[in-house]
């Protein structure tokens, strides 16, 4: 039947929040498919938790047959999955080629293996256009230090979502509407 009792236990998912995120460690790395049912394309998935529960999964795709200039999608994804692999291994053996995406992602959690277990990085999230919390597209989204990491004033719209309909807190925050005094007007 239905019901439920202080025994029920809440599986909430745990979100990190949009920023710098200190203490966070890389849990996981696969290449895979990031749908549930594990049907489709496969990509190189970062699985990041922080000490709360938090979790953040990172994918990179393959550089798709349709870019605009394949070998320079193909640098930024070497390049940002390098910035990733840097801070858990030495950069003078931060060294990977594969002559197809998959061999380049399982040389990367080859890399890894073994690397990771109990480094703690600092990771900064910002809100994309779809609202969804990610690293930004270029290098400058993990440190081994949240000191090292910064949000720019660029950057810094992007701590709130930007489709979502203001709330109660974000009208108070910017206090009195444009065109008014602020004052009771009303001539009664």
């Amino acid at each position: 039947m239905y019901g439920f009792n202080q025994e029920t236990q809440l599986n909430e998912r745990a979100t990190f929040a949009p920023g710098v995120n200190s203490n966070v460690e890389l849990a996981n790395v696969t290449y895979e498919s990031p749908r549930k049912d594990g049907e489709g394309d496969k990509c190189l998935i970062f699985e990041f938790r922080g000490p709360n529960g938090e979790k953040h999964r990172h994918l990179e795709w393959p550089v798709s047959d349709r870019a605009t200039d394949p070998a320079k999608s193909a640098e930024s994804l070497s390049k940002r999955v390098k910035h990733i692999v840097t801070k858990f291994i030495k950069e003078e053996e931060a060294i990977l080629t594969g002559n197809t995406f998959e061999e380049f992602c399982n040389g990367v959690i080859n890399l890894l293996k073994g690397q990771t277990a109990g480094k703690k990085v600092a990771i900064k999230l910002l809100y994309d256009k779809k609202d969804n919390l990610s690293f930004t597209r270029y290098i400058g989204f993990i440190a081994k230090n949240a000191h090292d990491l910064s949000i720019s004033t660029a950057e810094s719209p992007f701590l709130k979502k930007q489709n979502a309909a203001p709330t109660t807190t974000d009208v108070l925050e910017e206090g009195v509407a444009e065109g008014t005094t602020g004052t009771d007007d009303l001539p009664f």
